[in-house]
């Protein structure tokens, strides 16, 4: 697949650009690893979310389900 055309310039430190060929993949652009690290940032941030809604969340045991109670009775499950 061919990588769209670069259009912008972005300022960073010398430390940051090392960093940043350091974390390139082969036959990777500097676009591409600041890409890929956005990934992963907004992947970490979701599975935080996901963390804090169970953490917060008030769960009940899905026996006491009247529909799954009758389901799991039907299927001859305990």
């Amino acid at each position: 697949m061919e990588k769209p055309a670069l259009t912008e310039r972005v300022m960073v430190s010398p430390e940051i650009k090392q960093t940043l060929f350091g974390l390139k993949r082969p036959g990777e652009r500097v676009g591409d690893v600041i890409e890929r690290i956005i990934m992963d940032r907004k992947r970490d941030e979701f599975i935080e979310y996901l963390d804090k809604r169970a953490r917060e969340a008030q769960y009940v045991p899905i026996e006491s389900d009247p529909e799954m109670a009758h389901m799991m009775r039907d299927s001859g499950s305990p």
